[in-house]
């Protein structure tokens, strides 16, 4: 159920504000609700402060969820400190937490509103692209670097969850006949990826359009940290470089890949794309694809194991951008693979701050 006006009043008085004056929902959410809200007094003349509440939704009951969120939050707050640019950050005052936990109501962020828009809109923009990967590239200058962390390219269940879906909603019994094949061929090619074990950093984790503002001025701000956690920079590279470029939402434009890299070149980012990075970049997408086919089966006919943790309407618009992403993406990967081939630079070598490897040579 959406939230009330005494709903966000509750959870705006657990951070110590007022009462909400105003509430609006925001569109764009899947694993999440977000509200535009303004506290005070609506009959006073002066200025109020204009916030967004955040109720987090998808895997807020998953063991671990807490763990990785506090984790998170310590990167945002690090990251807020070295002048980001992004929404600035509220604590539990109670706590110093990230988030606070409502009885009846959920899990919560809060962040103070920046007026602006999301930049899907003018993703196709050479320069709010440009933009976005000096954007990427001011994440990566403030961030703190940590160990290699090994990653598992196998374990997808596509092809039972779209079972599962089809046994439940014949309705997309079509659609789902001509993406899940495609789904299968991407995750075959992953079994001949080799990953290479590289330094990490300290990072967003999901610099895509739809996590960045366009504010008025043209500038942009990077919302979104509630998966920030340790990754791979050229790994995060690529895939920020394809989304960027249109291989997600419409099709691959390697004109404005470039852009992107050149943004993050041009304000001194320190890593560099990978070939590898192509299987990372699948690999998140076959998981949002997979958890989308299972959300939406649970909540169409309870099959699966457990309750759905998302809303059938966010579970369908995963699965029907799914059914669009998995065939284009095939028949596009080889040119992918070319194209990140051919951008392949000599990145710079991050050393493990634990490490005792000499920093001069990059």
């Amino acid at each position: 159920m959406p939230l009330t006006l005494h709903d966000v009043s509750v959870v705006l008085r657990r951070y110590g504000l007022p009462s909400a004056a105003a509430l609006r929902a925001l569109p764009g959410g899947l694993s999440h609700e977000t509200y535009h809200v303004r506290v005070g007094d609506p009959r006073s003349h002066r200025t109020h402060p204009a916030y967004v509440v955040k109720r987090l939704v998808a895997g807020v009951n998953r063991p671990g969820f807490l763990a990785e969120l506090d984790r998170a939050w310590s990167i945002e707050r690090r990251m807020w400190a070295a002048g980001v640019r992004m929404p600035r950050p509220v604590p539990d005052p109670r706590t110093g937490a990230g988030y606070v936990r409502v009885a009846g109501l959920g899990t919560f962020r809060l962040h103070e509103f920046l007026d602006g828009r999301s930049a899907t809109g003018a993703a196709t923009d050479p320069e709010v692209v440009t933009e976005a990967g000096a954007l990427l590239a001011s994440v990566h200058a403030a961030a703190q670097t940590g160990p290699p962390q090994a990653c598992d390219l196998a374990g997808f269940g596509i092809t039972e969850a779209c079972r599962q879906l089809v046994a439940a909603e014949r309705g997309r019994k079509p659609q789902l006949e001509a993406a899940i094949p495609a789904a299968e061929e991407l995750t075959r090619s992953l079994a001949a990826e080799r990953l290479v074990l590289r330094p990490t950093l300290t990072t967003h984790r999901d610099v895509d359009p739809k996590n960045v503002l366009l504010r008025r001025d043209g500038g942009l701000v990077l919302v979104d940290w509630d998966v920030a956690a340790l990754a791979d920079p050229h790994h995060e590279l690529t895939s920020a470089t394809l989304d960027w470029a249109g291989a997600v939402d419409r099709r691959f434009d390697a004109t404005l890949g470039e852009r992107f890299l050149a943004g993050y070149r041009g304000d001194g980012g320190p890593a560099g794309v990978v070939a590898d990075g192509v299987a990372i970049w699948l690999l998140q997408y076959l998981r949002w694809f997979e958890f989308g086919l299972r959300q939406r089966a649970k909540a169409a006919g309870g099959t699966g194991v457990g309750p759905a943790t998302l809303p059938a309407a966010a579970a369908s618009r995963i699965v029907d951008w799914g059914c669009r992403w998995a065939p284009q993406t095939a028949e596009d990967l080889a040119a992918i693979r070319t194209w990140v081939a051919g951008q392949v630079d000599q990145p710079l070598r991050l050393v493990h701050d634990g490490d005792r490897a000499d920093r001069a040579g990059g």
